[in-house]
């Protein structure tokens, strides 16, 4: 039996102290599940850190500290390379929303009944742009 969680949420941030922390308290409010909280900053300046490092004790928490801002790319995939969760959870301090008690339930519970899919989540689309493509499908 696997003691890891199945969900890994992952974040990366760079001087958003506000969002980030706004980000992390929605995680801690709204996830029912066990799961890991795996961080890499990119050598915040405004606080954001020393938040951050703050978080450290807690459990199944993990936190990378660029001496340099590496850019989102690169810092998620320091991230992935630490996450043990079977699911991952990609979450951006700007513009993340966990504002629902069960978001991480119904997302494994999805991915659960749809091993044939790799990729799901919400498509954010405050302004309407959101055009159509073959390269998502929508699921209501």
């Amino acid at each position: 039996m696997s003691t890891s969680p199945r969900l890994t949420v992952v974040l990366v941030s760079w001087n958003s102290l506000e969002n980030t922390v706004d980000l992390v308290s929605g995680i801690r409010t709204f996830t029912r599940m066990p799961y890991e909280l795996v961080v890499v900053d990119n050598a915040s300046t405004d606080g954001t850190l020393s938040f951050l490092r703050d978080l450290k004790g807690e459990r199944c928490f993990r936190l990378v500290e660029n001496a340099s801002n590496f850019q989102c790319a690169r810092a998620t995939n320091q991230a992935l390379a630490l996450a043990s969760g079977e699911y991952v959870a990609y979450l951006c301090a700007s513009h993340a929303l966990v504002t629902e008690p069960g978001w991480d339930e119904a997302l494994v519970r999805f991915l659960d009944e749809h091993s044939d899919v790799a990729l799901a989540g919400d498509l954010w689309d405050p302004y309407g742009f959101l055009l159509p493509s073959r390269r998502y499908v929508s699921i209501r």
